[in-house]
């Protein structure tokens, strides 16, 4: 993913998101199959091949999603237009206006946004709003009814600009303390370094010092031994000449 791979690893996100679209599938596929409230148009005989068919789809996106790294925005993107169309369907065939998937879209809209950001958020709220008319246009169109799915579509925008926002936000907060992160590890870097250096030049100067002291006491010893050997030199040279001269 995009703007969450700062906080979760990419393959956690994608893997929590196919298991999201799985059990949202599955769930609505026995929704319509198993509870029928009066009003509710014919369930398709296919509705479980055709569940079947979105999961292999939704597999599908899930392993693609490793191959795309270069359009990975505009992959996730389609990923959520289409799940924007999926939910319309389930719509189309459970009561149009007052079907129970409606809040799925807001779902949809709101990973969006935190997934891709802000204009994807938007784009999906579009996808959106435009599937939600046309899958209402079978319970026909009148004034009211207008009046309704305006009232029903206005909050994807509601929901898909704070939320885009805050994730804009978020991201930006995230990459200033990115950002405060390189420069610190730069910072610790250079103080390292010069720590370093300043136990290099430490090291230096007390084999300097180190080196003066060795000096200095053996000049003291060779001061100290010079005396005795040149009194002792001296007398040598007496009884050399004493000796000499047969004394």
């Amino acid at each position: 993913m995009v703007r969450t791979e700062r906080i979760v690893p990419i393959s956690y996100t994608n893997l929590i998101i196919l298991i999201i679209r799985l059990m949202a599938v599955s769930g609505a596929v026995v929704w319509t199959v198993y509870y029928k409230p009066a009003g509710f148009t014919k369930i398709s005989p296919y509705i479980i091949y055709i569940d079947l068919f979105l999961i292999y789809i939704y597999i599908i996106f899930f392993i693609i999603r490793f191959y795309c790294d270069k359009r990975s925005k505009i992959y996730c993107l389609f990923t959520f237009v289409f799940d924007q169309l999926v939910i319309s369907y389930f719509i189309f065939n459970t009561g149009g206006y007052f079907s129970p998937f409606y809040a799925g879209y807001f779902i949809t809209i709101t990973i969006a946004a935190f997934v891709v950001g802000l204009r994807a958020s938007l784009i999906t709220a579009a996808a959106g709003m435009i599937f939600f008319v046309l899958a209402n246009i079978k319970y026909g169109v009148s004034i009211y009814n207008w009046f309704d799915i305006i009232y029903r579509i206005v909050p994807f925008i509601m929901i898909a600009l704070p939320t885009g926002i805050l994730s804009y936000k978020a991201d930006n907060f995230i990459e200033r303390i990115d950002s405060l992160n390189n420069k610190l590890q730069i910072k610790n870097k250079e103080l390292n370094e010069s720590l370093q250096t300043i136990e290099n030049m430490q090291a230096q100067l007390l084999e300097r010092e180190r080196e003066k002291a060795m000096l200095k006491l053996t000049e003291n010893m060779a001061h100290r031994i010079r005396n005795p050997l040149m009194s002792l030199g001296g007398i040598a040279t007496i009884l050399d000449k004493k000796l000499k001269k047969g004394v």
